[in-house]
């Protein structure tokens, strides 16, 4: 995974027409590589390699518009908020005084499609693999060693894979670096649970973008007090908690527990 930064970085859907052409071109007239099929698996292989040893971001399906989706009852204390769609399944408690801009599903057919969607998403996530993927465990501000990132905290498109919990240190700082690719996606697989500690920071640089950003924790995520944090959390069977003041450009699933926001603190989809 060893960066060129002086060697310009083509987009995925560019690399996915000029794959597309060559095959529509070879062969001539009416062959197979004319095949529709063909043409949209040589897009896909071109948008993967673009994103990275991670692969494309997982499917959302109709879960993609939603900052929160619980299997359990929600929290939304004092001035919570939640900029994007809200869905509680199968529970349908929803608590607090806190803020929706979008649409809420609570217990209803939407929700439950939308809890569907997501875990899906969590079950691709979670089973991805690849020949680059890069062992990291305990406080990701010390990680990772070359060739998975460029210095200690800074992090590079790729596919992290930890088989306990990871944290970010109180008050520290991780770097995703897209190394000026905006498709490139970093995976952040784990065994457990994600800490965040109090005004930690997770910074996207060089076109990295949260969207493309996915923490995979089946046994929930607790984000600082003041923290900054960017990505989209899958968990599992594990309840998901912001504190106090978190900024949060992402989104926040827990399959089948609770999950709560704190007053001062806002989660916006990406």
């Amino acid at each position: 995974m060893h960066s060129h930064p002086n060697i310009s970085r083509t987009p995925a859907w560019l690399t996915a027409l000029i794959l597309a052409a060559l095959i529509s071109g070879c062969g001539g007239g009416g062959g197979a590589s004319n095949d529709p099929a063909a043409v949209a698996a040589a897009a896909a292989a071109a948008a993967a390699a673009a994103a990275g040893p991670a692969g494309v971001s997982p499917n959302l399906g109709t879960s993609s518009t939603y900052g929160m989706i619980s299997g359990a009852a929600v929290t939304l204390n004092g001035t919570a908020r939640i900029v994007g769609d809200l869905a509680i399944d199968p529970a349908n408690a929803l608590n607090g005084t806190g803020t929706v801009s979008g649409t809420i599903h609570n217990g209803d057919a939407v929700a439950h499609q939308a809890r569907l969607d997501q875990n899906a998403a969590f079950t691709d996530a979670s089973t991805r693999s690849s020949a680059q993927t890069c062992a990291v465990s305990g406080n990701l501000v010390a990680m990772p060693p070359p060739p998975c990132g460029t210095n200690t905290g800074t992090f590079v498109p790729g596919l992290y894979k930890s088989g306990s919990t990871l944290t970010i240190a109180p008050g520290g700082t991780i770097i995703l670096d897209a190394k000026g690719n905006p498709d490139g996606v970093f995976m952040f697989q784990m065994g457990t649970a994600l800490t965040t500690g109090t005004g930690s920071t997770v910074m996207l640089v060089n076109g990295a973008q949260a969207k493309n950003v996915w923490w995979i924790a089946p046994a929930g995520a607790t984000l600082g007090v003041t923290s900054t944090f960017a990505g989209t959390v899958l968990g599992d069977t594990g309840a998901v908690t912001v504190n106090n003041g978190t900024t949060v450009t992402g989104r926040l699933f827990s399959n089948s527990a609770a999950a709560t926001v704190n007053t001062g603190s806002t989660v916006t989809v990406p």
